[in-house]
């Protein structure tokens, strides 16, 4: 089932691929390694598929692996 919000537009970093984007006296920057290069895609499918290609997993298991130790 496919959500109305999956399929708008998603800030990203292109560094590390997070979508913890945030704004500070008008500059976005990631929350996670602290770039300024930060991207926008049409919807978080097309998020998730560059996400599988750099880490070589989608992101809910990476980031259960991270947590586990794995």
């Amino acid at each position: 089932m496919i959500r109305k919000e999956d399929t708008e537009p998603v800030f990203y970093c292109r560094r590390c691929l997070s979508l913890g984007v945030e704004t500070e006296m008008g500059q976005d920057f990631c929350h996670e390694c602290g770039s300024t290069d930060i991207g926008e895609l049409p919807d978080i499918y097309v998020w998730e598929e560059l996400y599988i290609k750099k880490y070589g997993e989608p992101y809910i298991r990476h980031a259960r692996n991270i947590i586990n130790g794995k």
